[in-house]
């Protein structure tokens, strides 16, 4: 495992420590913004433990045009991914899929791919702060802007999801997707015009 990654696992255990010890009879509460996930977070617990790479994302307007709807995410390797690329036998990509929540992961669209030798550099590295209050502000090296088909707001309210799944591909040719990390992003419609909001469910 590389330092950064030793380094992160010690700064998640003390944020968790130091949320611990603020609880008392009372669960602690933390101000995460409201227009994001997974940038800012309570500290981790048990239930609540990121895998070796991760996403999140960012709200950019109050109201949006529904054929320029865009948001900010950010993905990356948070440095414990065993060995590297050069360990894995099989072909191993990172594809990320956008898709209606309310539908079948089969439609989801593949929107990009990247290798495990990029993926796995030092430019895609989430790194982790811990805040005043025990939260943790996660810092991700490679952030972009996604815009979300239009084609995907199909009713009047819904989700919309967004992943980055692990992609073998063996030497038979057969593709297999492995663990990955996601979100979803609910939306509302009045017209052509949409307005998104972060579930409630992320700040519970």
């Amino acid at each position: 495992m590389r330092e950064t990654a030793k380094i992160l696992a010690l700064v998640l255990g003390a944020a968790y420590a130091i949320g611990v010890a603020g609880c008392g009879e009372k669960e602690k509460t933390y101000d995460i913004p409201r227009d994001q996930y997974g940038f800012v977070c309570k500290p981790p617990d048990g239930e609540n433990m990121r895998i070796s790479y991760d996403c999140a994302y960012r709200i950019l307007e109050d109201e949006y045009d529904k054929n320029n709807v865009k948001i900010q995410v950010g993905y990356g390797n948070i440095g414990g991914v065993t060995g590297g690329p050069e360990n894995y036998p099989e072909t191993l990509t990172f594809r990320m899929y956008i898709g209606n929540a309310d539908l079948p992961s089969e439609d989801e669209l593949l929107i990009k791919e990247i290798s495990a030798e990029e993926f796995l550099s030092e430019d895609y590295l989430v790194d982790g702060v811990v805040r005043s209050d025990g939260a943790i502000v996660y810092l991700f090296r490679h952030t972009e802007i996604v815009r979300i088909p239009e084609e995907l707001f199909n009713a009047d309210s819904g989700s919309i999801s967004w992943s980055i799944v692990g992609y073998f591909v063996y030497e038979d040719g057969q593709g297999e997707k492995r663990s990955g990390s996601g979100f979803t992003v609910n939306y509302q419609m009045t017209g052509d015009k949409v307005v998104l909001s972060v579930p409630e469910r992320y700040f519970e």
